[in-house]
């Protein structure tokens, strides 16, 4: 369970990284992030540093 975690917890960062860089360096908040991926706004934070289970 903390491999899948910490893959998530990677995936988000990369692809935070990415979207980032293609608008030009502008941040991408946390509540468009969770929207894009599918997760709970309000879990967002938890998801992002790999300490909550996915689903």
């Amino acid at each position: 369970m903390e491999e899948a975690n910490e893959k998530l917890s990677r995936f988000l960062l990369e692809a935070q990284m990415r979207i980032s860089r293609e608008r030009g360096g502008k941040r991408v908040s946390q509540s468009e992030m969770a929207r894009i991926a599918g997760i709970p706004q309000g879990s967002y934070s938890k998801y992002e540093t790999g300490s909550s289970p996915p689903g």
